[in-house]
């Protein structure tokens, strides 16, 4: 028969007042209450029957519900018993690093420094991924980029595209939303006869469409749809009109003509990667369909629709672009082309690409850095679990009757991290301030202006500051606590000696050789880039650099500046140049031997006659250009060097004379002399073929040489001469030796950063040996005693101490210096002129690790040799 649930008592009062009851009365007082109430109820039902009894249960029910019956009993046990062994924990942390103070401060400023290092490199990630963050649409915004196939196998990837594509690329899909063009347009602006340089960007209408460049005065939709507009920044307006309201006044851009002011942008809520004063409406764009070949000038923005398949996208735009290509002439160096998307937010930071637009540092760069800090952190955390670990060998009694005492391996371990913990914690109290001092150095270097770092600290840096910290010290402890959760209770009390936990000291000296290792490995590496980087600045480059000062004609004609300079005193010589040689700018230009021969890139310069005499550089053959160069010269004569007549089987400097090559589009041109060869490239580019045209119309730098007698007096007279020349242009100059400098201005922040890193590493890695080279004596205070009650002599001590010490430092020089040296190698192949690798790059690391380690492991040694053995031996 099956089981069949019973039905309800009917004389039960109504389940809802009693659940009611249940849920608001006190837990204490609830059974004696709900007792009464059921009790009258049973005798209720028998009186007045079990309706009215129901009734009058519920009615009582409600008439309990009072703040009376509500309020909590306090707990006998007020405090949760995690609360209780977290207090405890804490408290003990802090007596254990009262009682071993030198072992904490080692500590604290260990994880300090390092710590500083991580926080700082963290307010860089957060500039860094801070850019076009305020865009409504960015998930939806992409930058169409060109990416080249060279014909000798090369692929460069380029941030620009052809002009026409965002035309087609609108009209030919339904997933494209809206697409915007760009141009670099930098000029000056003129007004009231002074003269403003901006940087400006021409583009189409859609632009303010598609980015929130928002606008305080002038309408979004109307400011860049008439022609000659021009939309001015806030910073910009101020400039150039004050507090006035400038739209619809007019403004004269350079030589372009008049423009009219048809808006002014608020200040941008972030960063952003376009960087510009003013935004000009498209006229200044080409407007041509056949120019898909120029695919360097121009920025193509679009936006997608929801949902777009990005790859699905891509690869129609190529199948729709690439057979344009067929019948059109394209770069001489190109085989072929491609396109590619980047989504908007990865653009900064993002991958190197030619053409990019903007500033920020690149993300190789940011993982460099993150690299770098790791391995300090590394160094610190190395630093916190060898002397923990140390000093656990005195706290394994503790550790035991801990567990005797019930405690298991968990709660142990948690002991150990959360004295990390805390430790870590007063390390970010130092380490906030190491990053404020550590900030304003590093914002001194010409690479925080060139990237447009800014490391500022906001009070959501704070959170990320105290989650690092909390983080690392957690890591900080777990290291060590792994090890020592592990001990044996009874060994831990009765026989210390034998414990398992001293079998861990190879754990203790592995990490000790890794320290170094790290650190002697930094060392090779600065030493490599910073003598190369002399090397580099100081060799012969062929042509001198001494006592020339580059001026900029900023569009200002070049004859009539050099004229009006040649009558300064103190001015030697002046030759004209379109860009500094030297320097990574050069003007490529396609040339061909023979008409059947494909076209190759060459190197090449606009000079004058002077610029060859000016710059003491050699004529192995042939002629000058003329002072006045004719029309026949300035087209179809160039000067080349000797590597370009070898390259190209001329002959020698003297055969090669007279000699006709083809330029660009099949002009040909006369070989009229050869020039010894020269460096005009940095020394990290290997010598290249040459060429030397004589084209005024290019000229855009003079080379005045100055006496050296009177150097500041003839720049003070270059200055006020340049007045007359261009009024309002503002003077631009410096020394030759001073642009050469700049090409490894990069190089040298780099270099300054790798040695930070190295000496915080060097600093960190020189208090945990200290903290080593304390506790081994300590530990051995009694056989030191002995030793010395036995005979043993003051040199004998010391051996006896330093010697474990000396074998890891120069185990960790063993295996730093090989993997140095190659590392130092596959850096120098980067230059074509380097220096040599030996001994030059080893000592000075070696000498310096060994200098220190030696004097800190010494001054422990000494001093315990030096220990009256009486102080030691009287308690036995």
């Amino acid at each position: 028969m099956a089981y069949e649930t019973p039905p309800p008592d009917p004389s039960t009062p109504p389940p809802w007042a009693d659940r009611l009851l249940e849920w608001f009365v006190a837990p204490h007082l609830l059974e004696d209450l709900q007792g009464d109430l059921q009790e009258v109820f049973q005798k209720r039902v028998q009186q007045v029957g079990l309706a009215r009894a129901r009734r009058e249960y519920a009615w009582a029910v409600l008439h309990y519900l009072t703040p009376f019956f509500y309020r909590q009993k306090s707990s006998d046990y007020p405090t949760p018993a995690l609360t209780d062994m977290l207090r405890n924990y804490v408290k003990i942390a802090w007596r254990n690093m009262l009682k071993h103070k030198t072992f904490s401060i080692l500590n604290v400023f260990g994880l300090a420094l390092s710590m500083s290092v991580g926080l700082l490199i963290l307010l860089l990630y957060q500039d860094g991924y801070n850019y076009d963050k305020f865009h409504k649409d960015a998930d939806l915004l992409y930058r169409v980029n060109t990416v080249a196939n060279r014909k000798n196998g090369d692929i460069e990837p380029y941030a620009t595209s052809p002009n026409p594509i965002g035309n087609v690329i609108e009209s030919k899909f339904a997933w494209v939303d809206n697409v915007a063009t760009l141009k670099v347009v930098d000029d000056v602006i003129i007004k009231d006869n002074q003269r403003f340089d901006f940087r400006g960007k021409a583009t189409t209408k859609n632009f303010l469409e598609i980015f929130n460049f928002n606008l305080q005065r002038g309408s979004p939709a109307n400011a860049l749809q008439e022609p000659n507009s021009i939309v001015l920044t806030a910073d910009l307006s101020k400039k150039l009109f004050g507090d006035e309201n400038p739209v619809n006044k007019t403004v004269q851009i350079g030589n372009r003509g008049h423009y009219k002011i048809t808006g002014i942008l608020k200040p941008n809520p972030g960063k952003t990667h376009f960087e510009f004063d003013a935004l000009l409406s498209a006229t200044l764009l080409e407007n041509t369909t056949e120019s898909w070949a120029n695919y360097y000038s121009t920025y193509t923005y679009i936006k997608v629709k929801p949902n777009t398949n990005i790859e699905q996208a891509v690869s129609a735009i190529n199948n729709e672009i690439l057979p344009r290509y067929k019948n059109l002439p394209i770069s001489t160096r190109d085989a072929s082309y491609r396109f590619d998307l980047q989504a908007l937010p990865d653009i900064t930071p993002g991958y190197s690409i030619a053409n990019a637009m903007g500033k920020g540092l690149p993300s190789h760069l940011l993982w460099f850095l993150a690299l770098m800090g790791f391995i300090v952190i590394s160094s610190a955390l190395f630093n916190y679990t060898n002397l923990t670990l140390a000093k656990s060998f005195s706290r394994a009694k503790e550790i035991g009757v801990r567990k005797v005492m019930g405690a298991n391996r968990t709660q142990v371990l948690s002991q150990i991290v959360s004295e990390g913990i805390v430790l870590s914690l007063i390390a970010l109290l130092f380490a906030v301030g190491f990053v404020m001092y550590f900030k304003n150095e590093l914002s001194e270097l010409q690479s925080f202006q060139f990237f447009d770092l800014n490391v500022s600290i906001t009070p959501s840096s704070f959170i990320y500051f105290l989650v690092f910290a909390l983080s690392m010290g957690a890591i900080a402890g777990f290291l060590p606590a792994i090890t020592i959760s592990k001990l044996n209770p009874l060994a831990a009390i009765h026989k210390i000696e034998n414990l398992n936990l001293f079998k861990r000291i190879g754990l203790v000296r592995t990490l000790l050789v890794l320290q170094f290792a790290f650190t002697m490995l930094f060392m090779m590496i600065i030493t490599t880039v910073h003598k190369q980087i002399d090397f580099a600045i100081a060799m012969d480059y062929g042509f001198s650099a001494e006592q020339v000062y580059n001026i900029q004609l900023q569009g200002v004609s070049a004859s009539m500046a050099k004229s009006k300079f040649a009558t300064i005193a103190g001015v030697e010589r002046i030759s004209s140049v379109n860009k500094p040689i030297g320097t990574y700018s050069d003007s490529p230009i396609a040339i061909k031997i023979k008409k059947a021969d494909n076209y190759e890139s060459v190197s090449s310069y606009s000079v004058d006659n002077d610029f060859i005499p000016n710059l003491d550089l050699t004529l192995v053959a042939g002629k000058n250009f003329s002072s006045i160069p004719s029309v026949n010269e300035t087209n179809k004569e160039v000067i080349v060097n000797e590597l370009f007549t070898k390259k190209y089987h001329l002959g020698n400097a003297s055969e090669s004379i007279g000699k006709l090559i083809y330029l660009n589009d099949s002009t040909t041109a006369t070989i009229k002399g050869v020039v010894k060869d020269f460096l005009f490239k940095p020394a990290d580019d290997a010598l290249e073929p040459l060429l030397l045209r004589n084209n005024p119309a290019e000229w855009n730098l003079l080379n005045v040489k100055i006496l050296p007698h009177s150097t500041e007096k003839t720049i003070a007279s270059l200055q006020s001469a340049w007045k007359d020349i261009a009024p309002g242009y503002e003077f631009r100059g410096e020394f030759y030796e001073t642009t050469i400098q700049n090409n490894f201005a990069i190089s040298k922040d780099v270099n300054k950063v790798i040695t930070f890193f190295t000496l915080l590493s060097v600093l960190i890695g020189m208090m945990g040996l200290l903290g080593m080279a304390i506790y081994s004596v300590e530990k051995r205070q009694k056989e030191i005693s002995l030793r010395k009650v036995l005979g043993a002599t003051e040199g004998d001590i010391i051996i006896t101490l330093s010697k474990g010490f000396l074998i890891l430092l120069l185990i960790s020089f063993g295996l730093s210096i090989p993997l140095g040296i190659y590392i130092s190698g596959q850096i120098l192949n980067n230059f074509a002129n380097r220096i040599s690798l030996g001994l030059n790059i080893i000592l000075p690391g070696f000498t310096l690790l060994s200098l220190l380690a030696i004097s800190t492991i010494f001054s422990q040694s000494i001093k315990a040799a030096l220990t009256n053995p009486v102080k030691s031996l009287r308690s036995e």
